[in-house]
This record gives structure tokens, sequence and C-alpha cells, in this order.
């Protein structure tokens, strides 16, 4: 894409969300398979709706006539989601009960 004040053709938006969409997908069976202990459980499944929700919420943005930049900018915040409550899950995890 060689100037980002142009919106985005349909074609590659919608190649840009599937991709990223796919891999959370991917990311989420993955989880489904993992085994963990039963009192770590919570923890994955919290993981798992959060990774589904930005699959879920990736899609629309192929719908809208967005710029480069707001595009680029929505599927990063989208696929950093599940990285940033996976780091806030481990921390809270290893936090001593309180």
């Amino acid at each position: 894409i060689e100037n980002t004040a142009v919106v985005v053709p349909p074609p590659a938006r919608w190649l840009m969300v599937g991709g990223c969409s796919l891999v959370l997908l991917a990311i989420v069976l993955l989880l489904g398979i993992t085994q963990v202990p039963p009192e770590r459980y919570p923890i994955l499944l919290r993981a798992r709706v959060v990774a589904l929700a930005a699959m879920l919420l990736l899609i629309p943005l192929a719908l809208f006539q967005l710029g480069t930049i707001p595009l680029l900018l929505g599927i990063l915040s989208l696929l950093l989601a599940p990285v940033l409550t996976g780091v806030w899950l481990w921390i809270e995890s290893l936090a001593p009960a309180r």
C-alpha cells in the first residue's frame, strides 16, 4: 500500500482481516486442546474468550471503508488484546494469594 491517505481496497481489507482472524482462530483452537491443571482452567477459558472476541471484532473492520492507518491500528489493537490479556492473567496467577 503506497499511500496511507487512500482507502484500502476491499480485497486487501478482506485479505488482511481474514488472515488475522484465521490466526486468532488457530490460537483459540490450540488453547482448546492445551492440557492444564484443573485449577488453571478458568485462566485458560478467559484467554480463549478474549481471543475469540478479538477474532469476531476483527471481521467488521473489513466492512468499513477505512484508510490504511486506521485499519492497521484496529488490526494491531485487536491482535494485541489476547497477548496483553495473557500477560495480565500470567501476572495475576503468579501474584501471592491475598
